[in-house]
């Protein structure tokens, strides 16, 4: 093993590692807080940049705390768990004023957003399952489970504290048909919790097992995916159609479609405050535009009488589910395939009263760019990556639009990622 050496840590950096100075260069290193005193180990360049392990910490931050969960240190899953909840906040906060700062005037106020949940737990997980060799060789090996940090072994994940109690219960269950043989040996399996049922994929051929091992969980019903490159199927029948509640304009509530591999939020808390801060915004739009709509999770609850809403995906699944749910709720709203990353014809979206964008982790390149062709009167951005959410508010500001306010929501407690909501006007 390298010998330790000595460095200070100068900042905590979005995504959850600290850059730290040593006296043979600066290193990226996961486990620190701005501030501490600590011994690292040199490692190999990583993505470009130099990186190393965190041997020791010699002088502590008040904000360092003993991790909530057993396998922070060597789990990939959450970035800040060494950190203390306030703390957390705080540099969430900073990075998202940070990233935003060339177009934050004076009079734009950068906070949580309202309503924003004390806790965020989230519904949807994939685990690793061991392979072959290493579940018959092995004794009392780890079977299932996440991914270590920047490696392919596994940790248990039995005990994770971010995520939905219910899935903890559905992992042992997992675990032992694994265990048992009752459920065959397959890549991975993803979670997915909703409010009538559980969505479960395993990634994997079908095998010839002619049922599921079990069938509910606390009286939730499972509906079993079979899921290859080339499809994914239904291991049980009859298939259940599950849905997510949503709040919706009113007062009332809304229960949308959720297919088995559909984009959802990753907190169903979260989730519900967006969206109620979000019916907060519309109050007198009466033409709503949803691009990256998905399955219509922020524009269905946001219908109302006079309201027209129209949306677009590139994926064809998600719109299929939106346009049923539209259907099923009697909503005035019209969702279409588009390829939002390339070259299309926004005469549909142009002109609208409330336009929304809630790209996936890269960003809304192209369609921030057309602000002076799609002219929304206001324009709400949601972006998961502070970088990226920087890149496409540049180019909104170049076009003549003005940040009214900038909120941070936590849709991921205790890992380096944040939410940032962005409120536009012309």
């Amino acid at each position: 093993m390298a010998t330790p050496i000595p460095g200070q840590v100068q900042s905590l950096l979005p995504g959850g590692e600290s850059l730290v100075h040593t006296a043979q260069g600066s290193l990226l290193v996961g486990g620190c807080i701005a501030g501490e005193v600590v011994e690292v180990v040199p490692q190999q360049r990583h993505r470009g940049m130099q990186r190393g392990y965190l041997h020791a910490v010699k002088q502590p931050s008040s904000d360092r705390r003993v991790p909530p969960c057993p396998v922070a240190d060597t789990c990939g899953g959450c970035a800040l768990q060494h950190v203390t909840t306030t703390a957390q906040q705080t540099i969430k906060l900073h990075w998202v004023r940070e990233a935003y700062h060339p177009i934050v005037h004076d009079d734009v106020v950068v906070d949580w957003l309202p309503r924003s949940p004390k806790s965020a737990l989230r519904r949807r997980v994939c685990w690793h399952v061991a392979t072959a060799d290493t579940a018959r060789n092995a004794d009392g090996a780890v079977l299932l489970g996440f991914r270590q940090r920047r490696s392919h072994h596994l940790v248990a994940a039995g005990e994770c504290v971010v995520v939905e109690p219910i899935l903890r219960t559905l992992y042992q269950r997992l675990n032992a048909a694994l265990r048992t043989g009752s459920l065959p040996l397959v890549e991975t399996i993803t979670a997915t919790v909703l409010q009538d049922g559980i969505h479960l994929v395993l990634k994997s051929p079908p095998a010839d097992n002619p049922t599921p091992p079990f069938d509910h969980l606390d009286d939730l019903p499972i509906q079993w995916w079979w899921q290859t490159d080339a499809m994914i199927a239904p291991w049980n029948r009859p298939v259940h159609r599950l849905h997510d509640t949503l709040p919706a304009a009113g007062g009332s509530e809304i229960a949308i479609g959720i297919g088995p591999v559909d984009f959802l939020q990753a907190s169903h808390q979260a989730n519900w405050a967006l969206v109620q801060w979000l019916i907060g915004q519309c109050a007198h739009a009466s033409r709503i535009v949803d691009l990256f709509c998905g399955s219509g999770n922020l524009s269905l609850p946001l219908a109302g009488a006079n309201r027209q809403i129209m949306g677009a995906d590139s994926n064809p699944d998600g719109i299929n589910l939106a346009n049923r749910s539209a259907k099923t709720l009697a909503i005035s709203a019209q969702y279409r395939q588009v390829n939002l990353f390339d070259r299309f014809d926004p005469a549909p979206f142009t002109g609208a009263d409330l336009l929304i964008l809630d790209p996936p982790r890269k960003g809304a390149r192209r369609v921030a760019s057309m602000m002076g062709q799609l002219l929304p009167r206001q324009l709400i951005m949601i972006h998961c990556d502070p970088a990226s959410g920087r890149r496409d508010a540049i180019s909104v500001a170049n076009q003549g639009y003005r940040l009214q306010r900038l909120h941070a929501l936590e849709m991921f407690p205790e890992s380096g990622h944040i939410e940032t909501v962005s409120l536009w006007r012309k």
